[in-house]
């Protein structure tokens, strides 16, 4: 997302531009706060991109790039559970909680997609994955297409 956002807006850094992304693992966390990826990957990004967003892995760490600082500066990685009191203010402009949601019971997704839609702000876009719905919950969003939806 950092990547496609620094490519296709070239106003952005006058903007207010922040990507959070968590995860309830404190591992997973780690792994991707390290923004160390297999080769392989990344093997369909354009030349260009790499070159440009990515560090080549030398020696022991051959077969591996990095990303590179301007795109993973707008990253913020934290470990958060969706359920517990959330530390971010926002409002947010758009959440993707994509393949989340069927992991909870029809209570907890109706109490998470309240959460999210207080934290959005007017017209702001809630993404989920193409296995979710929001039908049959009480959800004060209006559908766009499959999987999107906005207050």
């Amino acid at each position: 997302m950092a990547i496609q956002a620094l490519q296709l807006l070239p106003e952005l850094k006058s903007w207010d531009f922040k990507i959070l992304a968590s995860d309830l693992s404190t591992t997973m966390i780690q792994e991707a706060t390290q923004a160390v990826y297999p080769l392989k990957m990344v093997e369909r990004v354009e030349p260009e991109l790499l070159s440009r967003y990515f560090l080549r892995g030398k020696g022991s760490q051959d077969g591996l790039v990095k990303v590179r600082g301007e795109a993973r500066s707008l990253v913020t990685l934290r470990r958060m559970n969706l359920m517990e009191p959330w530390t971010m203010r926002g409002p947010f402009d758009v959440i993707f909680c994509r393949n989340v949601m069927i992991y909870f019971d029809k209570p907890t997704r109706s109490r998470l997609v309240q959460r999210m839609y207080d934290i959005l702000r007017p017209g702001g876009y809630f993404m989920i994955g193409s296995a979710e719905t929001l039908s049959g919950l009480d959800s004060p969003f209006s559908l766009v297409q499959p999987a999107v939806y906005q207050k």
